[in-house]
């Protein structure tokens, strides 16, 4: 008890904000009485296609990601894997049906010409998935997409569109100068009190050409461009793409959205096992991440 104390005490002294304060405790709370766990109105018959951006590092993941896809409550139309091209990747998806895109031709470019380098670590990758998955209406077919990133898997079942609301999962990861870009790109200065990073997140093909124009509008440049202004040298995480989709959302169409806890377990990729023991291992969370920053 005096442990999870000292938590919210120094959680509170970090964040230094009541009203932020308020929304974790909240959360945590709604956490432990699994409120949000058990989702019984899914819309089971919305069709929609699964994005993953992925890199060689990820790749051991990948193959357990895909795997957990059985979760998602919905139907899935094709799942693309958007990445270099090589050999491996290649050879991995023919075997196991699944859609290739070379990430170079999305957007026209790769992460070369980012230059993202704060301190001598290059996140020219990190930023560059980011409008990958952002750029999902260039490639799928359905109207929604799920993203998910290629390190994460899906350990119970998960829904996405319940009752014709899109589901976004909120989490304790707030980071300011996240809602700085948001404020820098629309305008918008009172955003949600918690993130909304998540490792994955439904996407509206019509939605996200409204935002996109909106940011165009907004800032005079093209939404990339937009984007790629937020680069500065001395913050490592500039800017999340879920972070600014959500709350964009909840600024324009807050009936379209329904916010729930995200019941994720951060691992260290040393604890990677089986598909049906990491379900065993973790059946009080509904996906767990192998970070690759994680340590043991």
């Amino acid at each position: 008890m005096k442990k999870y104390i000292k938590v919210i005490v120094d959680n509170y002294k970090s964040r230094k904000d009541l009203n932020l304060f308020f929304y974790w405790i909240l959360l945590r709370i709604k956490k432990i009485f699994k409120i949000g766990f058990f989702q019984k109105n899914c819309d089971y018959k919305k069709k929609i296609d699964v994005v993953i951006p992925t890199v060689s590092k990820d790749f051991e993941v990948l193959k357990l990601t895909i795997e957990s896809l059985k979760l998602v409550k919905h139907k899935i139309n094709k799942i693309y894997i958007v990445a270099p091209e090589d050999s491996e990747i290649k050879n991995f998806c023919n075997t196991n049906n699944l859609e290739l895109i070379n990430e170079k031709e999305v957007l026209g470019f790769g992460k070369e010409k980012i230059n993202y380098v704060v301190n001598g670590i290059d996140r020219s990758g990190w930023l560059f998935q980011q409008l990958l998955k952002l750029s999902g209406e260039n490639f799928t077919e359905m109207e929604n997409y799920l993203v998910i990133d290629s390190d994460t898997i899906f350990v119970n079942e998960n829904c996405f569109i319940e009752n014709g609301k899109f589901i976004f999962f909120v989490s304790e990861e707030w980071h300011k100068p996240y809602i700085y870009a948001i404020n820098k790109l629309l305008g918008i200065k009172n955003s949600y009190s918690l993130s909304f990073v998540a490792h994955g997140m439904i996407f509206n093909k019509r939605l996200l050409q409204y935002l996109k124009k909106d940011i165009e509008d907004y800032t005079g440049l093209l939404w990339i461009e937009a984007i790629l202004s937020l680069i500065n040298d001395f913050e490592q995480s500039c800017f999340s793409e879920y972070e600014l989709y959500v709350n964009w959302l909840l600024y324009k169409y807050p009936k379209k959205a329904k916010i729930l806890p995200f019941f994720n377990k951060s691992m260290s990729k040393k604890e990677l096992d089986k598909f049906d023991n990491l379900q065993n291992k973790f059946k009080n969370f509904k996906s767990v991440s192998f970070h690759s920053y994680m340590k043991d």
